[in-house]
């Protein structure tokens, strides 16, 4: 039994390195032949020995089969470039029937050679779930490989995020918002600034946002209040010779600095309502320079910008401002829009919620998590997220507010062993409960909702009528004469 066991495992590894082994095989010759095909130039390199013609381009040597399909390690002859082999990515990725992922490495002794990732299975497709982030990251979603995509605040401190209508950019600032909000909510202080109607409000209420801006004069308000803040940070640096916000933390760890985010909606909005020729002078917005100044000096006070935008023309978009950020964008109009945004043709190719960022750290694509869009895969995490609220036309069963209305108090007197009518004053002297009459003196009414009691003013709401017996009904209900509130007996 243990023999026929040791065989049929022996048989097994075998028939998984065989097949595995033919997979290589058929990869490497589909490869060479891809490159020496097509037509893509400096892919491949011509040699004559002895009269004898042959030619040499690119070839894979170690490979491993993963989750997404295979990572191999492609050589660079001498005289090839990576970038000609990058080139040639779409005839490859049309052979294979997969999407492929190059990146240039140098080993320990200086030898170059590129990362090739033949993704094969969709494994960046997820719902949301938090991901482990440090207070200098965003997490963004993931890449083709599965792996979380993460922005490092330190190397791209200011973000625009571009696409058409639809293509999924308020689902990525709702996935970077969430995230941080829940695992570094004390690493950040957001400033919200709503140009025209968008998603942005619904993370008001949240605890790290400071302030929500939803017209001129607040955006004003916001902008000046960030712009404070780099102007003292940058004193504070100076005056004790730090570099930036990571040696300070790293310095002064009681004195640490918070991450402070700016985040707008419409960036084109800014450029339209400054461009207005009947603009009023004493509204009129400041929201150009505060955004160049966080571009030029956010980053070593840790202050950072994130903007969406659907075109990166001049016509939407600062040129300077646009030349100091990280540019994300998802699937754009037209291949002259995806150059302009990213600088890459591939840009206009992207689906819903896919998208293609261009940093210092060069190109990367990747995919947002699926999220309702109500938010409330959010709102789990971070309950202070706004959603839609419910209809109590629909639900009959919910409690609908009612009013309380008090009636006269009593009091009891030995003189006449019966009950007479206690003043409101009396009343509220003896038991520290205001009854109606007085708080009707005061202007405001008692309403009940949901066992939680809200004062309103007296307009808002309509008296009920007295009952003039000892039992009588008030709005349909049964009550008695001694109201809401109860007789002092002895």
């Amino acid at each position: 039994m243990i023999i026929e066991s040791a065989v049929a495992c022996v048989g097994g590894a075998l028939t998984y390195m065989y097949l595995s082994g033919k997979d290589k095989r058929k990869i490497r010759n589909d490869w060479r032949e891809t490159l020496l095909n097509c037509k893509a130039e400096g892919v491949k390199l011509k040699k004559t020995i002895n009269n004898k013609t042959f030619y040499k381009t690119y070839m894979l040597n170690k490979m491993y089969p993963t989750k997404y399909g295979w990572l191999a390690m492609a050589n660079i002859p001498t005289g090839l470039t990576v970038s000609a082999l990058e080139s040639a990515k779409e005839a490859l990725e049309d052979k294979f029937g997969c999407k492929i992922e190059m990146e240039k490495e140098i080993d320990g002794k200086r030898r170059t050679f590129v990362k090739v990732k033949f993704i094969f299975n969709d494994v960046w497709t997820r719902n949301f779930e938090p991901v482990n982030t440090t207070g200098d990251e965003l997490f963004a979603g993931y890449q083709l490989d599965g792996t979380p995509y993460k922005i490092n605040l330190h190397d791209d401190p200011q973000i625009i995020i571009a696409g058409k209508t639809g293509s999924g950019k308020d689902y990525l600032l709702a996935t970077m918002l969430g995230n941080a909000f829940y695992k570094n909510p004390k690493d950040f202080e957001v400033y919200l600034i709503q140009g025209i109607k968008g998603e942005i409000k619904r993370f008001a209420d949240c605890k790290p946002v400071k302030f929500c801006a939803t017209n001129n004069d607040e955006i004003n308000t916001a902008l000046n209040i960030v712009r404070n803040i780099i102007n003292s940070r940058s004193k504070k640096i100076d005056e004790r010779n730090i570099y930036d916000i990571e040696q300070w933390n790293e310095t002064y760890p009681n004195e640490k600095m918070k991450r402070i985010l700016l985040v707008t909606n419409e960036m084109a909005y800014f450029i339209r309502e400054q461009k207005k020729p009947d603009n009023d002078k004493e509204n009129e917005l400041v929201a150009d320079g505060v955004f160049v100044d966080i571009v030029q000096t956010g980053r070593s006070v840790g202050v950072h910008f994130i903007g969406l935008v659907q075109r990166t023309t001049v016509q939407n978009l600062s040129s300077e401002v646009k030349a100091q950020t990280m540019v994300i964008t998802s699937r754009q109009r037209s291949g002259r829009d995806a150059m302009n945004a990213v600088e890459s043709i591939d840009a206009k190719d992207l689906k819903i919620r896919e998208f293609m960022s261009f940093g210092n750290n060069g190109y990367a694509t990747f995919k947002t998590p699926t999220l309702d869009k109500a938010f409330l895969a959010l709102q789990k995490y971070v309950p202070e997220i706004r959603v839609p609220k419910k209809d109590n036309k629909n639900n009959p069963e919910e409690v609908k507010p009612t009013t309380t209305i008090s009636t006269q108090p009593t009091k009891y007197t030995s003189e006449t062993s019966q009950q007479i009518p206690m003043t409101p004053e009396e009343y509220y002297h003896k038991t520290g409960y205001m009854p109606y009459e007085l708080r009707k003196k005061m202007g405001i009414i008692e309403i009940k909702i949901d066992e939680k009691i809200k004062e309103v003013t007296i307009d808002d709401v309509k008296p009920q009528q007295k009952p003039s017996n000892n039992k009588g009904q008030v709005n349909g209900k049964v009550t008695s004469s001694r109201g809401g509130y109860p007789s002092k007996q002895r």
